[in-house]
């Protein structure tokens, strides 16, 4: 029997043993069987069979062949490290209050989003109290396609005081009831809102999350305190849950499903800082989701033990330092207690990869950039 006269089943598990995408479209070219195969399931077929290891989004008609080329392209980058990096500089003539390098210029944050469907690219930063969002369009065919810009004037919402008034941390985050994006922005003066990300209505207040939003009583607070929400220092997400961590404590909220303009109030506010043998002035300055392991791993400044797990446990979240090795101490040199806090990233071996991860990212003031696992001492 040839080879085009087997059944389509046969002929998939014949397929998605090709090594390359490559191999694969020229498969699809060379009749009208395969030409069919291909672009009716066969795609399907090599991207769950290629990439089984990801949490692939539903998709339809070519939109898989699009996955594949997209998923294939990032892999070859990564075999190859191939990372180019470019720079986006504000325009100082239209920035607020006196805001020249040099003379108290913001600090700028920046998030990035990439759908794997559309192949649509979301480039967001804080501009002092205004925020940028660059979207362009992937081209397979490698054809620059012109990028569109949205602006928000903080202004329009009542954010006009330079500095006080600034973007501290932001956050792309997906919308998978209704397929949209939105941006969590949190200020220097404490305010966390929810902002719209779609082109047509973009920085459209949808939802402001505030501990004074709470009518009933918060997991971590005495009844009778009171928290006023601090500088906004991180963001994470993680299925909807929102840590946000200020310089007292990683505060959790939970992201609305709909409607505009909502009060969201904190779910539970976590003290991660350690009450033994610590110097006094140890202070939060970053929270990050170690992936769906209900794991959060957060970097304290002034700390002897300045990298802490917290786990969601039954019971509630228990605390624990990250293990020192007194040999790498010993032979490196190596000074645990000053790390650059805004630096940690958990680590997969691929962006969608599910599950949670163990692999932490961090760099240290003596210059090291340290990666490794995060194993765990619990305190005494």
């Amino acid at each position: 029997m040839a080879l085009v006269e087997l059944p389509d089943e046969l002929l998939l598990m014949v397929l998605v043993d090709l090594d390359s995408a490559r191999d694969f479209r020229a498969l699809g070219l060379s009749c009208r069987r395969f030409h069919r195969l291909v672009g009716h399931e066969g795609w399907r077929a090599f991207v769950t069979s290629k990439f089984s290891s990801l949490s692939i989004p539903s998709a339809s008609g070519d939109a898989w062949r699009r996955l594949a080329e997209l998923l294939t392209w990032q892999t070859r980058c990564w075999d190859r490290r191939a990372i180019r990096f470019t720079g986006l500089l504000p325009d100082w003539t239209i920035s607020r209050g006196d805001r020249r390098p040099g003379a108290g210029a913001f600090l700028p944050v920046v998030d990035a989003h990439i759908c794997p469907q559309s192949g649509e690219e979301l480039l967001v930063w804080g501009a002092g109290e205004n925020i940028v969002a660059r979207r362009r369009q992937c081209s397979v065919a490698k054809v620059p396609i012109k990028p569109s810009w949205s602006r928000l004037e903080g202004s329009l919402l009542g954010y006009s005081v330079p500095g006080y008034d600034d973007v501290s941390a932001l956050a792309i985050v997906d919308q998978p009831h209704n397929g949209t994006r939105d941006i969590l922005a949190g200020r220097v003066n404490g305010d966390l809102s929810l902002l719209s990300a779609q082109p047509d209505r973009f920085g459209k207040h949808l939802a402001n999350f505030d501990t004074c939003h709470a009518d009933s009583p918060i997991s971590g607070v005495q009844p009778s305190e009171t928290i006023r929400q601090s500088t906004i220092l991180s963001l994470d997400v993680l299925n909807g849950l929102v840590a946000a961590s200020t310089k007292e404590n990683v505060t959790m909220y939970r992201l609305p499903q709909n409607g505009d303009s909502i009060k969201i109030a904190p779910l539970e506010i976590l003290d991660p800082l350690p009450r033994v043998s610590e110097p006094t002035g140890v202070t939060v300055a970053n929270a990050r989701w170690m992936g769906d392991n209900e794991v959060l791993a957060v970097a304290l400044r002034g700390s002897t033990f300045p990298l802490r797990y917290l786990t969601g446990t039954p019971n509630g979240w228990s605390a624990s330092d990250a293990a020192k090795n007194a040999d790498l101490e010993k032979q490196f040199d190596i000074d645990y207690g000053r790390i650059c806090p805004n630096s940690i990233q958990p680590v997969k071996p691929h962006a969608n990869t599910k599950g949670g991860t163990s692999l932490l990212l961090s760099s240290w003031r003596d210059g090291s950039c340290r990666y490794g696992r995060h194993t765990i001492t619990m305190n005494p």
